[in-house]
């Protein structure tokens, strides 16, 4: 069963406390936008969505290997468990090609604006 946007929950997240629970998916807030760039973020949203699970449906042949901290695999596994409680099959496999394509459309779309693009020139500077 795929995964769709609108059946992503979120949790509330405490204004007092520093740091926001592990698994926690802190919704993104657009501050200033028109009604125009609005309707053309859904659509280019829900465009990117179909695209992804179009690649997602198909199984990866190749093999890839990835280091994750601790940190890090306790939040692919918290977010699997929150999942299959909601009655989906999910593993990190796909966790892992959903973010990867993601990525890669991203660089494409945005080059030098691309997330990618940008977390790497943070991390020369």
């Amino acid at each position: 069963m795929g995964i769709y946007t609108d059946q992503i929950t979120t949790k509330p997240i405490p204004t007092a406390s520093p740091k926001p629970p592990r698994g926690t998916i802190r919704p993104k807030v657009v501050k200033n936008t028109t009604a125009k760039q609005d309707v053309k973020r859904a659509i280019n949203h829900d465009s990117v969505i179909a695209l992804i699970r179009s690649v997602i449906r198909k199984p990866g042949r190749e093999t890839a290997y990835h280091r994750l901290t601790p940190d890090e695999k306790s939040q692919l596994e918290d977010i699997i468990y929150t999942y299959k409680k909601q009655g989906y099959k999910l593993s990190e496999n796909e966790i892992a090609r959903i973010a990867i394509n993601w990525l890669m459309i991203d660089y494409k779309q945005n080059g030098k604006n691309s997330i990618l693009d940008l977390v790497i020139e943070s991390m020369i500077a």
